[in-house]
């Protein structure tokens, strides 16, 4: 990213951090090596800065730099909203992750337009059985003979067409997968991954339990903010599928974890 040279010398603290959070408002994130390089200083100069703007909770301090505090995740669009919003994006991740599923395999997909995506693109897979509590995903999987599928069936959440609640739960916790797709609202290193409804949470980690492998397949949007609900912590996660349009300071971030990913091209 380039920050630009600056146009006078920041050297008193409350100048330059005041210019740092500037910045960080324009941009969303910037990195200590960038800023040192900008304001002409030692990079530990710069984390001494980024640590004063987190104390007065102007700032997150996040691996190597720092983020605007996390957009909270209160609203969930309506699902006739979500499947216009980044819809290449969403198909791109959808067709890497039908990639990832062989003939014969029994996987849960979760619910939502990234989920109906990958559904989407798995037509002329083999032998499938595929777990979903979303029914829209269902009715796209059932025009293909060659797929078992079992809805997860349960309360029906309005407007977003998948189901929650007991009877979900008790079809997630008596099968098992090879993998569980899995599809979130928020997604921040230190909370890990979020929802905005809590009865879908426990559905998420029931699945969770139940599969051998967990792939999170979303955009990059979703990076950096944080919703009601916890789901479970990153270092749970085996796979991210997301589009190359994420920050590179998460993907500085995730690198440091023990998790595959994969980016998507743009």
């Amino acid at each position: 990213m380039n920050t630009g040279s600056p146009s006078r010398n920041f050297q008193f603290a409350p100048e330059r951090q005041q210019a740092i959070l500037e910045l960080i408002q324009d941009l969303g994130k910037v990195s200590v090596q960038e800023l040192a390089d900008k304001f002409n200083v030692a990079p530990i100069t710069i984390r001494r800065d980024l640590d004063f703007l987190a104390q007065s909770n102007k700032v997150i301090r996040v691996h190597g730099g720092a983020i605007l505090p996390q957009e909270r995740a209160a609203y969930e669009p309506l699902y006739s909203e979500k499947t216009v919003i980044n819809q290449k994006l969403k198909e791109q991740i959808g067709r890497a992750a039908a990639d990832l599923v062989a003939d014969g395999q029994t996987i849960f997909i979760d619910s939502g337009s990234t989920a109906y995506q990958l559904a989407v693109h798995l037509q002329g897979k083999k032998n499938l059985t595929v777990i979903t509590p979303d029914l829209y995903v269902a009715v796209a999987l059932s025009a293909n003979s060659d797929t078992q599928v079992i809805v997860a069936g349960g309360l029906v959440r309005p407007h977003q067409f998948n189901c929650i609640g007991g009877y979900a739960e008790q079809i997630a916790r008596s099968l098992n997968a090879d993998t569980f797709f899995l599809a979130v609202d928020g997604v921040d290193i230190e909370k890990g991954v979020t929802v905005t409804n809590i009865a879908e949470a426990r559905l998420k980690q029931f699945m969770i339990s139940a599969s051998q492998q967990t792939v999170m397949i979303t955009d990059h949007t979703k990076f950096g903010r944080v919703a009601m609900a916890n789901v479970v912590e990153l270092t749970r996660v085996d796979h991210i599928i997301t589009d190359s349009d994420i920050h590179p300071m998460f993907v500085d971030a995730l690198a440091q974890l023990d998790v595959r990913v994969t980016y998507t091209p743009v």
